[in-house]
């Protein structure tokens, strides 16, 4: 099943189409800053005209839109919470890991090393040579923090699709 997993940002669209379940990457991009001073695109919809065209057609990945065989988009969930919430003394306090993934905290050190700043008291102690060395999955704490630092790459389009994948599967059984 080829699947179309658009990830929708404020100002921004990155799209990958998965042939799945071989989770084989056919295409990909990204739009930035929609709808402002100097971005792509105006807005959504030619944002999204925009990924149809560059992924369906003549010389493009599908020969035409009606090979996708599902669309999954990534939300974000918080479960319970409805709203921010405050992390006090005591839960910083009873960390174990803390872990950066997706988007600037996995590929910005310096977004990194700005959340981290002052909280060594906590037993959160950045390695700044590991951090600004960081490409992918480890850890960028000193040897001696109590509470490991931890880069983890997400793959969010790929978790849609797999979702996605089963959704519909058991669609089509009823």
């Amino acid at each position: 099943m080829r699947c179309l997993i658009p990830n929708i940002g404020s100002t921004s669209f990155k799209y990958r189409v998965l042939d799945m379940p071989a989770e084989t990457v056919l295409a990909e991009g990204r739009v930035e800053r929609i709808g402002q001073p100097g971005g792509e695109c105006p807005d959504y919809q030619s944002t999204i005209a925009k990924c149809l065209a560059t992924i369906a057609g003549e010389g493009n990945a599908l020969g035409s839109i009606s090979e996708i065989g599902a669309v999954g988009f990534k939300a974000v969930h918080t479960g319970p919470l409805s709203q921010s919430q405050i992390i006090g003394d005591d839960q910083l306090q009873a960390m174990e890991e803390f872990t950066f993934s997706g988007g600037i905290g996995e590929n910005s050190w310096e977004t990194r090393a700005a959340v981290l700043k002052g909280l060594s008291g906590f037993g959160i102690e950045l390695d700044e040579k590991k951090n600004r060395a960081a490409t992918g999955l480890g850890a960028i704490s000193t040897e001696t923090s109590p509470v490991k630092i931890l880069i983890v790459p997400a793959n969010e389009e790929l978790i849609v699709a797999r979702e996605t994948v089963k959704v519909v599967s058991e669609a089509r059984k009823k």
